[in-house]
């Protein structure tokens, strides 16, 4: 039988921020819990993922997280769209016109077909929150292919998860049966296991909003984040504008902007 799944509760990326696997708040997967998967989460959430899974594995001992916390994006939503674009248009021998699986066709809006790829692949992940999980057994043959999805809806584990997931915190995403988000506060989020206050996450969350591949990658580099900000009279199109005519703005070496 197929299992109706609870109500969701997305985590979002706008809400709260993003992580990074060196933060503060950020904690390693013990390698069983994760069949020897390198993976990180948000302390917080790792609690109760323990927790989840220990229950869970009186009944299914294979289970495991597969995902937790992912790498945000280091190029802007734009460069992104036209990087999906690119794949999608490219020919193959097989396909000419290219895979089209958003670019439906070609004289079809540019609108139309990226809001297409946004019903399908996002953009933000709530994996960059550090508060998302993906679910796994190889025992039963469970992973993240969205071939599996009929399948995994009709397994004892997803019946499981739908049950008792929500006990620990975790609520789903509808569409990956795989997909489990633990819900907190910004307050909360923003908590390190000493009970201190972080604000990093101010600024990954602005330096995502400057659109350059190179300024997320100056903000990962730069000893302070605040040099992966652009001066405040700078505006985002005059960035865009004068990169593209003469290349970047900061320099690396220095870790300033020119």
């Amino acid at each position: 039988m197929a299992f109706k799944g609870p109500k969701e509760n997305r985590v979002r990326v706008r809400r709260l921020g993003v992580l990074t696997k060196d933060d503060v708040r950020t904690i390693k997967v013990d390698a069983n819990l994760s069949g020897g998967k390198r993976l990180w989460i948000h302390w917080k959430c790792y609690q109760n993922l323990q927790r989840l899974l220990a229950s869970a594995r009186v009944e299914f001992p294979d289970l495991r997280a597969v995902s937790c916390l992912r790498a945000p994006k280091k190029i802007s939503k734009d460069d992104w769209i036209e990087v999906i674009k690119a794949e999608d248009l490219k020919p193959t021998k097989s396909r000419p016109d290219g895979i089209r699986k958003y670019w439906f066709k070609s004289d079809e809006t540019e609108a139309r077909s990226i809001k297409r790829l946004a019903q399908f692949r996002a953009y933000h992940s709530g994996h960059e929150t550090g508060l998302s999980v993906d679910f796994g057994s190889r025992e039963q043959g469970l992973g993240t292919n969205s071939s599996l999805v009929s399948k995994y809806r009709k397994t004892q584990v997803y019946g499981w998860l739908v049950t008792n997931a929500a006990t620990y915190g975790f609520t789903p995403y509808n569409k990956e049966p795989w997909h489990w988000e633990y819900h907190m506060n910004k307050a909360e989020w923003l908590k390190a296991p000493d009970g201190a206050t972080v604000s990093v996450d101010a600024y990954v969350t602005r330096a995502r909003s400057y659109s350059a591949v190179d300024r997320y990658s100056a903000y990962q580099s730069a000893k302070s984040p605040i040099a992966a900000f652009p001066p405040a009279d700078v505006s985002i199109k005059y960035i865009k504008d004068t990169e593209k005519a003469s290349g970047p703005l900061f320099n690396f070496s220095t870790r300033a902007w020119l």
